[in-house]
């Protein structure tokens, strides 16, 4: 973000597991959220958490699950809504049975700790208290929009951006300047 003040801020960026350049294969939001967690902790007070998409959900997670972090404002973009949805879509798309589900399932619970119906943005939302900034595209194909107003309705402390025909990617000069609007 080259139109933020290199005086006044100072961006950490993460590499999230399995995307961009990073080592690994695949991306769960406990891990995530650990890099996150392991972010704040090194560099103390963070003025503001700007995530996309899986980052997003990521970071919401974690200010739920330790609401003590010394974080002030979250900027959310194109955030997914519920892990039960996704894991409803797979098991639609790829037609499987019972017995694959539970087994899914099984793995799910035993790798991240909770089955499917506990990663909700709507509900992790409920429990902040920061500052926070929703963007949501109503035409994002990938994060479905109703999540985010539903985010939004149950975040007390937040503002609600919709755009219309930017799709997931949001790429805006207008965000952007909402963005550093909601920083300042």
């Amino acid at each position: 973000m080259d139109s933020l003040s290199k005086e006044r801020f100072t961006l950490y960026s993460i590499d999230a597991p399995g995307h961009g350049l990073s080592e690994g294969s695949y991306a769960n939001i406990p891990h995530y959220s650990g890099l996150i967690e392991q972010l704040v902790l090194s560099h103390g007070k963070i003025d503001a958490i700007l995530g996309h998409s899986l980052g997003a959900f990521s970071s919401v997670y974690t200010m739920h699950r330790l609401p003590q972090l010394p974080v002030s404002k979250m900027v959310v973009m194109a955030s997914p809504g519920e892990a039960k949805e996704f894991f409803s879509h797979l098991r639609k798309v790829l037609g499987l049975s019972e017995r694959s589900i539970k087994v899914i399932g099984d793995f799910f619970v035993e790798k991240l700790g909770h089955g499917p119906d506990y990663f909700s943005l709507k509900d992790f939302a409920a429990s902040l208290t920061l500052s926070g900034l929703i963007i949501h595209d109503t035409e994002d194909m990938e994060a479905p929009y109703p999540h985010a107003l539903e985010a939004h309705k149950n975040w007390k402390n937040s503002e609600m951006v919709t755009t219309t025909g930017l799709g997931h990617n949001l790429k805006s000069n207008e965000l952007i300047e909402k963005v550093k609007q909601f920083l300042a």
